[in-house]
């Protein structure tokens, strides 16, 4: 019985590959697909994905438990564009003479170029403030910015510094997929 729900796993995992699914983290994670905003990714399952930050239906909000979608852990948002653009116009990036820099709060921060599947990006951890009710920036904290693009759709990710830029994000930022063709 055991080797049957293995194989059961493994087939299933086979198929979301090949329909360009997001790939788990791990058995447990779950599955967030958009087909009308053509993106997949994965997400811990302890979080729950929901349409709506940032004011707009295209932001998907992965919150830890029943948390709005204005407090989420990490926000998703598509927009369609390039790489280059999307960065400059759509986070906290900027592109200098000596490569792509993160604006934070305090300082510029370096980013890092990334890469998937079939995209590529930018990432960076910047200074940021932290929220403390009625727009009041109680402190500061650390927030995780990447600009994700397949050259005609773009994903921007973003943090708000309340909780540790882990493992558990990257992870998620590395497991996005475009879906749309």
């Amino acid at each position: 019985m055991m080797k049957r729900n293995r194989w059961r796993s493994l087939a299933a995992l086979a198929t979301m590959l090949t329909a360009g699914g997001a790939a788990p983290q791990d058995a447990n994670w779950r599955i967030f697909r958009d087909p009308a905003l053509g993106l997949s990714f994965a997400y811990p399952p302890a979080w729950m994905a929901r349409v709506g930050c940032h004011a707009s239906r295209r932001c998907i909000a992965l919150t830890e438990g029943e948390h709005t979608v204005d407090e989420y852990v990490m926000a998703l948002e598509v927009f369609r564009g390039g790489l280059d653009w999307t960065a400059a116009t759509k986070s906290v990036f900027r592109r200098q003479s000596d490569g792509w820099v993160a604006h934070g709060r305090f300082a510029d921060h370096p980013a890092e170029r990334i890469e998937g599947e079939v995209w590529n990006g930018l990432e960076a951890v910047v200074d940021c403030g932290i929220s403390a009710g009625g727009g009041v920036h109680a402190a500061a904290g650390e927030c995780l910015w990447a600009v994700l693009s397949d050259g005609r759709m773009s994903v921007v990710a973003d943090t708000q510094g309340m909780s540790p830029v882990g493992d558990d994000i990257r992870r998620v930022i590395r497991s996005v997929r475009f879906t749309r063709s």
